[in-house]
């Protein structure tokens, strides 16, 4: 590519002005270069309606590391209907540390968090199951409406804030455990596939020709 600038129907140069424009910088209806602004643009720099590159603005848009759009795909989702596909695990709950059983039925903790099985027991009452053995805790009150619920419920496994009043034990707090899903390691998966269909795309459709166009 020997002009600095060129501008044509289809202008080749450093600056590139035309309806096909392919250059470092390219303004056309079709622009293809380092830098493109056009309707169709390509490019590591891509603004257009529809615009494929590294950093891309435009109606439909592609980029490989960001775009800003109307709709279209990322790595980094910027403003707009945009599909993130970067992978991002989901961060594990972080909960509160455990005591032993035994310890809280022998008295030498007297309070701790359990985890335990809530498990209905006819029509109104329930046993907390912990590593399958029956507990002898009794529920208070502001709590056994709730524990009713999640004992019937599809996850009955819960946090259990048991404590020592005098000499008897008393769930005193809940707190739910989510249950893992399979969609939380299938979906980053997905999104690491589309990104790297992505930056095929881009390899294939810009970096390559544009490497080859830029330097004949």
């Amino acid at each position: 590519m020997d002009r600095w600038i060129d501008v044509g129907q289809e202008a080749e140069g450093f600056i590139a002005i035309g309806q096909m424009a392919t250059g470092v910088i390219a303004i056309g209806q079709m622009a293809f270069g380092v830098i493109a602004i056009g309707q169709v643009a390509r490019g590591v720099v891509a603004i257009g309606q529809v615009s494929l590159g590294i950093f891309t603005v435009g109606m439909a848009s592609a980029g490989v590391v960001y775009t800003v759009a109307l709709v279209g795909v990322a790595g980094v989702a910027g403003p707009g209907l945009v599909i993130p596909l970067a992978p991002v695990l989901p961060k594990r709950p972080r909960f509160p540390s455990t005591v032993s059983a035994a310890a809280l039925r022998a008295g030498t903790v007297v309070a701790g968090w359990l985890r335990v099985t809530l498990e209905p027991v006819g029509a109104d009452d329930l046993r907390i199951l912990h590593s399958r053995e029956e507990l002898p805790v009794r529920f208070a009150r502001r709590v056994w409406e709730t524990a009713r619920s999640r004992a019937s419920g599809a996850h009955p496994r819960v946090l259990a804030f048991v404590e020592r009043r005098g000499d008897e034990l008393v769930c005193s707090r809940l707190m739910d455990i989510p249950e893992r899903g399979r969609i939380g390691c299938v979906l980053p998966v997905i999104q690491f596939a589309a990104l790297c269909g992505l930056c095929v795309a881009f390899w294939l459709g810009v970096a390559m020709p544009l490497a080859q166009a830029l330097l004949r």
